[in-house]
């Protein structure tokens, strides 16, 4: 398909516009894990990650950010609600939860095409940071995994 696609940075909440690690209990207390961050702030992750979600599909002849100048068909905008780890309590392993809401805008009329919303929830296996960052990828990477061929299937209907 000979479209292209910008995607945005996405929008997040202060807590989440970090590279800091942010663990919830009982649904309401936020903590930063000590001695532990993200490679780079949670919404370039999201980007880079969105990126190469749409990249391997080839479906499309060009995905990038904005950076990139290109004159493209469409911009994926999101917003990241949540890209934390839930603890029911502080002595069994938490859940990985990324959720967040995806618009697709046709650059052509302005118009938004459709919007998805994304909510996933991955058990960690363990309490130690490699666990905790293994259940984080996961539900990252099936929560793009639901995305990319949304995104592809409202692409093809570009006039």
């Amino acid at each position: 398909m000979e479209r292209q696609i910008v995607v945005a940075m996405p929008v997040a909440g202060r807590a989440i516009d970090a590279d800091t690690i942010a663990l919830v209990f009982h649904g309401r207390e936020v903590r930063i894990l000590a001695d532990a961050r993200w490679t780079g702030a949670v919404p370039y992750i999201v980007q880079r990650s969105l990126i190469a979600a749409l990249e391997s599909t080839n479906a499309l002849s060009g995905v990038m950010d904005e950076s990139a100048g290109i004159a493209s068909d469409a911009r994926l905008l999101s917003e990241i609600r949540q890209f934390s780890l839930h603890y029911a309590d502080e002595r069994t392993p938490p859940t990985a939860v990324f959720a967040a809401t995806f618009r697709l805008l046709n650059l052509s009329n302005g118009r938004i095409m459709g919007m998805r919303d994304v909510d996933i929830r991955v058990p960690a296996d363990g309490r130690d940071n490699a666990a905790l960052a293994r259940a984080m990828e996961i539900a990252l990477g099936r929560g793009l995994a639901e995305l990319a061929p949304w995104t592809i299937e409202e692409m093809r209907k570009l006039r």
